[in-house]
C-alpha cells in the first residue's frame, strides 16, 4: 500500500471514529448494545471467510454466523493464541515466523511489518511472549479513543506531549505515542518520547527543558518523578498527567495531583487491545470503551472481544484483569463503569549502579524483552547488584539454536543494564523446562524478589538439579 493512501486511511478513520464516539455518547445502554451486536457479526462473518481457525470452529460448533452471539464461542487463551496464531490471522501475509525475524531486526515502532501492518508484542502477566497484529485502519480505530479524554487541538500550535515509558521497541504504549508523530498528526502534536530505562538524571533534564502540557506514563514510573517534583529537581507543569499500562490507585492519582498540580487521567489499555477505557478527568472511575469492545467481568479474570481488529480476531479473550463494577449504574448511561482494576502488578526492581546510586529497571522494559526463541521468562532479583533470568524456549528448537537465543538474550539484558549505567550488575540465564510461582499466591510473576526468600532458594535450587 502507498504510504501516503495508508497514513490517509489510518487519519480519516479516526476522524469518523471520534465522530462515532460523540455520537454513542447520547445512547442508550440496548442501543449500544444492538450496535455491538451488529459489528460482533460483521467481525465473525469476516473471520469465518478468511480465519481458517475461525473457520473451522465455527463449523464445528455448527454457529450461525447471522444469529450467533458472543457466549456462542469458547473462551480464546493466550496460550491458543500463540499455538494458533497463523491460523487465526485473516490474512495470509501474517505468520508468526516472518514476524519474529520482523521484530528480530527491528526496534522502530514506527516501522509497519511490510509496510501496513502495526506489530506489538508482549510477555504480559505470564511471561509468554506473543504478537498481535493491526492493519492501519485497526489501528485508528483502537488509537481514536485516546482522544475522548483531552481537548481539541489547535493544528499548528501542537500540544507538546511527553512519554516516559519503554520505548526501544514494538511495544503497545510507545507505538501509541509515535503515532502522534506521523504524517498530518505533527500539526496538532510535539510528542518527546522517553525510554524509562534512561538514566533517571537524562530524563529530567530533557523534561525540565521541554516543558510537556501532558505528561504520560507508568503510576510507578511517574511516582519517581512526582518525587523529584517534590525535591525541585524536576520542574514541569504539565495541565494533565495520564496513567497507564498498569493498575492505579486513588492514593497514587492524589500523590501525582499534588507533586504537578495538574489533572489525572487514569487510561485503562493492553497491548491486544488498545485503549479500553479512561476516567473521566479528575475521578477515581474508569468508563469501558465499549464501541469497539465487548466485556465479560467475572470474579477471577475479564473475557473480552474486539469489535475493530480484522485483521488478528480476539473473539472472547481471557485476560487475567479483575475488573470491578460500580454498584451504582446510571440506567440510561450507555457505557460500563468500574471503580478499580487488579492485576498486571509488578514490584519495579531495584539495584546500585555504576555510580554507587539506587535506581530502577522498570518492569514493562523486562516485559517487553523480545528474542526469537524465547518462549516465556522470569527474572529473580538475588541481590542489590545480582539476578538470574529463567527462560523456557519454544519447542523443537535444537541444541545450536537454544545457544544462540540464549546469546541473544544476554546480549538484549547487557543493553538494558548498559544505557541503565548498570554494567556493574550480574546476571545468569538458565534454561528451564518451567518457570516458578508465587508459593504464597501459587500465581506466575514476571520479577521476583528473592532477597532473604531462602524458601524460594530452596525451590529454585530444587529446580535446577
Amino acid at each position: 500500500m502507498n504510504t501516503f493512501i495508508g497514513a490517509a486511511i489510518q487519519f480519516f478513520t479516526m476522524i469518523r471514529k471520534m465522530r462515532e464516539h460523540k455520537r454513542n455518547e447520547h445512547l442508550t445502554k440496548h442501543s449500544l448494545q444492538v450496535l455491538q451486536l451488529k459489528k460482533f457479526r460483521k467481525l465473525v462473518k469476516h473471520a469465518y471467510k478468511y480465519s481458517p481457525y475461525y473457520r473451522e470452529l465455527i463449523e464445528k460448533r455448527s454457529i450461525n454466523v447471522n444469529t450467533c452471539i458472543p457466549s456462542d464461542f469458547p473462551i480464546l487463551t493466550k496460550e491458543l493464541v500463540v499455538e494458533n496464531f497463523d491460523r487465526i490471522s485473516t490474512e495470509r501475509s501474517i505468520n508468526k515466523k516472518s514476524i519474529s525475524d520482523f521484530l528480530a531486526n527491528s526496534k522502530n515502532p514506527a516501522d509497519l511489518f511490510l509496510g501496513k501492518y502495526y506489530i506489538v508484542h508482549t510477555s504480559g502477566s505470564n511471561g509468554q511472549v506473543a504478537y498481535f497484529p493491526f492493519s492501519r485502519r485497526d489501528w485508528a480505530c483502537g488509537f481514536s479513543h485516546i482522544s475522548r479524554t483531552r481537548k481539541v487541538p489547535v493544528p499548528f500550535s501542537p500540544t507538546k506531549i511527553a512519554c516516559y515509558l519503554a520505548a526501544d521497541g514494538h511495544y503497545a504504549g510507545v507505538s501509541w505515542a509515535t503515532t502522534g508523530k506521523q504524517f498530518i498528526n505533527k500539526m496538532f502534536f510535539n510528542v518527546l518520547t522517553l525510554e524509562i530505562n534512561s538514566p533517571l538524571d537524562e530524563t529530567i533534564k530533557k523534561l525540565n527543558d521541554f516543558q510537556p502540557e501532558l505528561l504520560t506514563g507508568y503510576p510507578s514510573s511517574l511516582a519517581v518523578l512526582a518525587q523529584k517534583q517534590r525535591e525541585g529537581i524536576l520542574r514541569i507543569s504539565p495541565r494533565n498527567v495520564e496513567l497507564g499500562g498498569e493498575p492505579s490507585t486513588p492514593e497514587d492519582a492524589e500523590n501525582l495531583r499534588a507533586a504537578f498540580r495538574s489533572g489525572i487521567v487514569n487510561y485503562y489499555g493492553s497491548t491486544e487491545f488498545m485503549v479500553m477505557g479512561a476516567s473521566p478527568l479528575n475521578t477515581s472511575s474508569i468508563k469501558l470503551y465499549e464501541d469497539d469492545l465487548h466485556f465479560e467481568l467475572n470474579d477471577d479474570h475479564s473475557i473480552v472481544t474486539s469489535l475493530f481488529n480484522h485483521t488478528f480476531p480476539l473473539i472472547r479473550y481471557r485476560m487475567g484483569d479483575v475488573l470491578m463494577p460500580e454498584n451504582a449504574v446510571e440506567e440510561e448511561h450507555p457505557y460500563q463503569m468500574i471503580r478499580g482494576i487488579i492485576g498486571r502488578s509488578e514490584s519495579a526492581p531495584q539495584f546500585i549502579n555504576e555510580d554507587g546510586a539506587n535506581d530502577f529497571i522498570s518492569p514493562h522494559t523486562i516485559n517487553e524483552i523480545f528474542v526469537p526463541g524465547v518462549a516465556r521468562f522470569q527474572m529473580r532479583v538475588q541481590t542489590s547488584e545480582s539476578f538470574s533470568f529463567l527462560v523456557c524456549m519454544e519447542k523443537g528448537l535444537s541444541s545450536t539454536e537454544i545457544a544462540n537465543a540464549i546469546d541473544l538474550l544476554k546480549s538484549r539484558i547487557r543493553q538494558i543494564l548498559q544505557k541503565k549505567k548498570m554494567s556493574n550488575v550480574y546476571f545468569e540465564i538458565h534454561h528451564v523446562d518451567e518457570l516458578l510461582v508465587d508459593p504464597a499466591t501459587r500465581k506466575f510473576r514476571l520479577i521476583v524478589n528473592e532477597v532473604n526468600a531462602e524458601s524460594q532458594h530452596l525451590q529454585l535450587q530444587a529446580m535446577r538439579a
